[in-house]
């Protein structure tokens, strides 16, 4: 703020409150003081929030300048961004057209993956789970096989070790 300013509003200030303690066309002797002392608190008052909002501003300038900052680097990978993925569908776009040729090279026609493999045969999938299933059940019963062998001669080593101990 300017310092012409501040006069300005010092000198309404004092001018103000001079008039408001006159009484009946006598000015009290000590309303100097009072409207001296009155407007040094509110000039101080006034000057730091001046300070403060002088500051305030300038750093929202600085904040301002950052944001723009941010702004350009986001709209430069937006831009990089954008072009890789136009190289992108272009590469796509390139790969598609093999597809369609090789397939029209190979069966005279546009083939669905998803149509042929849906009405594709699968019974040698189902004839390998079968045999995958079979497997499974044939492990488990060897297992518990094996493990009531091996429940029955632990009790076997048992008692034999039992009745050494009575031997001797």
């Amino acid at each position: 703020m300017s310092n012409d300013l501040t006069a300005y509003v010092f000198f309404s200030l004092y001018g103000f409150l001079s008039s408001f303690l006159q009484f009946g066309g006598y000015f009290f002797y000590f309303s100097s003081l009072i409207i001296s002392n009155i407007f040094l608190t509110l000039f101080l008052r006034f000057r730091s929030n001046l300070v403060r909002l002088k500051e305030r501003i300038n750093e929202l300038h600085v904040e301002i300048d950052a944001a723009k900052e941010d702004f350009r680097h986001l709209h430069r990978e937006r831009g990089l961004l954008t072009r890789e993925r136009d190289l992108q569908k272009v590469d796509i776009e390139t790969w598609s057209a093999r597809c369609k040729e090789l397939q029209m090279l190979k069966f005279g026609r546009e083939i669905d993956l998803d149509e042929l493999e849906a009405n594709s045969d699968q019974t040698k999938e189902k004839e390998a789970e079968e045999v995958l299933q079979n497997d499974a059940e044939k492990f488990k019963a060897k297992s518990a096989k094996l493990f009531k062998t091996s429940a029955r001669l632990e009790e076997e080593l048992a008692l034999v070790s039992f009745s050494f101990c009575f031997f001797f």
